[in-house]
């Protein structure tokens, strides 16, 4: 996924996750319904079959960016764990050669006394 992309959706879940959104969603259908249903400006039959058109695929579309998102954050916790488990390592590696040193100088003191 370029660098693009990733902006866009992350640009995309910010907005769509903002109340911001929630308003203007709710100002859309309401405008809709309401001009179809007093009959100012009729463009859609009496079932509103265009705005269930447009919702259902409005739903399609954000479940494919929020897949992609939640995926991304997925291999991103991935590699952060794979970095922890890496970062374990090398400190216990650390303390092998700590606890070896100690034991080296343990094993000297008895050795002068």
């Amino acid at each position: 996924m370029s660098v693009l992309s990733r902006r866009l959706v992350n640009w995309y879940v910010k907005f769509r996750t903002s109340y911001w959104y929630l308003g203007l969603f709710a100002i859309w259908i309401g405008v809709w319904i309401g001009l179809n249903k007093t009959g100012l400006w009729q463009f859609d039959n009496s079932e509103l079959t265009y705005l269930n058109l447009i919702l259902s695929t409005l739903a399609e579309l954000q479940s494919i960016l929020l897949l992609i998102y939640t995926q991304r954050i997925a291999e991103r916790n991935e590699r952060a764990d794979e970095q922890e488990r890496a970062n374990v390592a090398a400190i216990l590696r650390r303390l092998d050669v700590i606890h070896g040193g100690i034991e080296e100088i343990s094993d000297e003191l008895d050795d002068d006394s």
